[in-house]
């Protein structure tokens, strides 16, 4: 749970592998101006330790497939301090692979694909400037990446890629704040009288209790709410 980037990005099949390096590449370069703390080299897919990512349409009776690449390009970034990794890349899928004798499609199989997603909420513990550098990062190298002629899917937690309106994304991220410490309060406060201890990192914001007090009430509109509408 938490304010997250999901990307889904695609070449066409007849795009060379160097075409596809020379696009990261510059993708790359991008990040290089960026502030992040970490960026990798544009490397190649390990045979020995492929990516993978999920199946397009994953069949009922499993509730997770994913599929290894048979080659391709990424690079890893590491935007900053609580937030997550984001891995940027471009890589060959079959079309299939074999479960328990059963052949079921990827929805890959022609043209290059990857997806990931990067959660960028906790970064807004560090600071809010932090977060922002953190969070339109990753947006930035999304950008270049579209402007390089790839098809890039994107589902924003915080409405940025489509509303470009950064007070709109600050009002997600409290939004999510309120929620996430709302419920993270909740459970603290039900297993106060079991061992150990319960590890979240918005209990880390300076203005947690004021998160979880905000989020509390929201929930408590949101149920009367719910109930008028049932009565």
């Amino acid at each position: 749970m938490g304010l997250e980037i999901f990307y889904d990005i695609q070449a066409p099949d007849d795009w060379s592998s160097g075409c596809i390096r020379s696009v990261l590449s510059k993708a790359r370069d991008v990040a290089l101006g960026l502030g992040f703390a970490k960026v990798g080299k544009v490397e190649p897919n390990d045979p020995d330790c492929p990516k993978s990512i999920c199946l397009k349409h994953c069949p009922k009776q499993y509730s997770y497939l994913a599929v290894d690449a048979e080659s391709g390009w990424f690079f890893r970034t590491w935007p900053g301090e609580r937030c997550e990794t984001a891995f940027f890349g471009l890589c060959r899928f079959p079309g299939c692979i074999v479960k328990d004798g059963l052949s079921i499609g990827t929805g890959y199989g022609k043209g290059w694909h990857y997806h990931t997603w990067c959660k960028t909420q906790y970064a807004d513990v560090v600071s809010r400037a932090h977060f922002l550098k953190c969070h339109l990062g990753v947006i930035q190298i999304l950008d270049c990446l579209k402007r390089s002629g790839l098809v890039v899917n994107v589902r924003d937690g915080g409405d940025y890629w489509r509303s470009r309106k950064p007070e709109r994304l600050i009002k997600r991220l409290e939004e999510m704040h309120c929620a996430v410490a709302a419920v993270a309060g909740a459970v603290k406060d039900a297993a106060e009288s079991l061992p150990g201890a319960v590890v979240a990192p918005i209990t880390a914001h300076k203005n947690f209790e004021r998160l979880e007090a905000k989020g509390v009430e929201v929930m408590r509109r949101k149920r009367a709410k719910n109930t008028r509408r049932t009565a």
